[in-house]
């Protein structure tokens, strides 16, 4: 249960290639059929190389073709971290953004991560929404091995059971065989989808904290609803 209105358009906020896909891969592949038209916009590459710049757009569009969504590039992927903006500048980038897409729901990080990057781009999505009409829903830290993911306490469950396999081929292509990169642990992600699942009584679930609702003109017009 995503919200209790007509979900035309999604925007999922990355900071880099594979957080949209580990942690809302299931959700983006559960709107995806219900009709949502999904966007994912990346804020970097996060690259150092020529290499690996190459090889991360290539990942993230084979993951965009798996999962349906349509994927963008902020400022076109020249960033390698969030922070190596100032805050108001990833504001501003997202505003510019939220005000092109007009989406009806935006999922991005949650505030409290341990990673610097999903943290600034959380706080500024917090900043931005004050120009927003869509509602507002952080996604569980990917990195479950901080004391972080067991601060985050969601209140939204998306049953991901028939998407399952959907999100490991997208997260697949992201593992790469590289020393830059550590190996992804399949079988410790399926986990943490259980541990959600059991937290709302299905096989396997992602996580949401819902941040603001904004419920859209078409709720209770009796249209297909989320």
């Amino acid at each position: 249960m995503i919200g209790p209105g007509a979900v035309g358009k999604a925007l999922i906020l990355a900071a880099h290639p594979d957080d949209a896909e580990l942690a809302a891969g299931g959700t983006i592949a559960y709107l995806r059929s219900r009709g949502t038209a999904v966007t994912v916009a990346n804020f970097t590459t996060s690259a150092y190389s020529e290499e690996g710049f190459t090889r991360r757009r290539r990942a993230a569009e084979r993951a965009a073709q798996i999962l349906g969504h349509r994927l963008v590039w902020v400022e076109d992927g020249r960033l390698n971290q969030v922070e190596d903006l100032h805050e108001y500048e990833t504001v501003r980038l997202l505003d510019a953004l939220v005000e092109e897409e007009q989406p009806d729901l935006i999922i991005g990080p949650w505030e409290g991560d341990s990673h610097g990057d999903h943290v600034q781009l959380a706080r500024a999505a917090l900043a931005s929404s004050r120009r927003w009409s869509a509602s507002l829903f952080a996604c569980s830290p990917s990195e479950f091995r901080t004391p972080c993911f067991h601060r985050f306490q969601p209140n939204v469950f998306v049953d991901i059971t028939p998407f399952r396999d959907l999100k490991i081929a997208a997260i697949r292509e992201f593992n790469f065989d590289s020393d830059d990169y550590r190996e992804l642990a399949f079988d410790q992600l399926s986990r943490q989808w259980s541990y959600f699942g059991a937290l709302c009584g299905c096989d396997c679930a992602e996580g949401l904290m819902l941040l603001r609702q904004q419920w859209p003109a078409a709720a209770g017009t009796g249209g297909d609803h989320v």
